[in-house]
């Protein structure tokens, strides 16, 4: 994204055609990356409109090559997503959907989770500078503000993450960093101070907390518990002696986890027909009909596993709970099951099987 918007600016600064074939490489491999980039060609082409001051680019060739050259980068994942039902698309813009309805509470969570991720006083020096220097760069204001401006509005009427919208904060940057040029230095020294000590104090207290588990948090809430303990349970299941085809999870986070945790050597099913992600595409359901599988869950994702995964096995039998530890101290509860006679069917929404 930012070398597809420095090759924007160069373009604007110096006029040379050649940048907008360069610009159009690097938004191709960012619409691969990401599908956030799908927004980068709308702020294109709203920043280039017909009746812009740019409009001259609309009688350009290397304008129409550049939309080419994008079109062959991203081609193999349309290509893909058409073979399957444009699952990606599905999956991705299916998030973006709205409620219908605005809530105080959804905005307020989401502006709230903006101004946590940031630092409060960036995104208040950010909108400073936005507005201060907004008559200098309108290109970058508008790849900025964009992205923030939508799912702003989308945060307003269901629950969303904060990331989401930082490619613009993290451009409107650019527009802090030019305001804090124009600060008294030592000012300007106590904000990155701050920032500098804030930011690595946080990283060094969560690998510290994933480690020792020092903080007596609420294990529901305790996002570094995410990663701990999966190969502890992985081996207390191997000692068991069962007999398994496979290993589940519900969620695809979880279930991702226990593949990492068996180094990819065991097939994983995801049983979550809703948001299989990869997992709809990985191994088919149907090529385990009638073998026995072992359920894994967490404490902080709780299931009633019967109720969920009943239609899918002929008995399921609890196996028993694993209890993880770290320098002597309880962090994590697993959940096993043994599932018997697996129908070989998982209806997935999305994905390459049983649609």
């Amino acid at each position: 994204t930012l070398l597809f918007l420095l090759s924007l600016q160069k373009y604007q600064l110096q006029k040379q055609r050649r940048e907008l074939i360069i610009g159009a490489v690097f938004l191709g491999l960012a619409m691969l990356t990401k599908y956030h980039g799908v927004l980068l060609v709308l702020t294109t082409l709203i920043y280039f409109h017909p009746f812009s001051k740019e409009k001259i680019i609309w009688r350009m060739s290397s304008w129409y090559i550049a939309m080419v050259v994008v079109l062959i980068i991203i081609m193999p994942n349309l290509v893909w997503n058409y073979q399957n039902n444009w699952a990606s698309y599905i999956y991705q813009f299916g998030k973006g959907g709205g409620s219908g309805y605005l809530s105080i509470h959804y905005l307020l969570q989401f502006l709230g989770g903006q101004l946590l991720y940031l630092l409060p006083w960036n995104a208040i020096l950010i909108i400073v500078a936005i507005w201060k220097f907004r008559h200098q760069n309108r290109s970058l204001l508008l790849f900025a503000c964009v992205p923030i401006f939508i799912f702003s509005i989308l945060g307003a009427t269901r629950e969303i993450m904060p990331h989401w919208t930082m490619y613009g904060w993290m451009l409107g940057l650019i527009f802090m960093a030019q305001l804090l040029t124009e600060m008294r230095r030592h000012v300007a020294a106590i904000i990155h101070v701050v920032n500098f000590t804030i930011t690595n104090g946080l990283i060094v207290l969560l690998l510290i907390q994933s480690y020792t588990g020092f903080l007596n948090i609420d294990r529901k809430a305790d996002l570094t518990l995410d990663g701990q303990g999966w190969k502890q349970v992985i081996e207390h299941i191997q000692k068991k002696n069962l007999e398994y085809s496979f290993l589940a999870g519900h969620k695809w986070f979880t279930a991702g986890e226990i593949s990492l945790a068996v180094n990819h050597n065991v097939p994983v099913l995801n049983f979550n027909k809703k948001h299989p992600h990869h997992f709809g595409f990985l191994h088919d359901p149907l090529k385990f009909k009638e073998a026995n599988g072992i359920f894994i869950t967490t404490e902080r994702f709780p299931v009633n596993v019967k109720k969920k995964l009943g239609s899918y096995f002929s008995e399921i039998i609890f196996i028993d709970t694993v209890i993880t530890t770290v320098l002597g101290k309880e962090r994590q509860r697993f959940y096993t099951w043994y599932c018997k006679e697996f129908t070989g069917y998982i209806p997935y929404k999305i994905g390459a099987f049983n649609i």
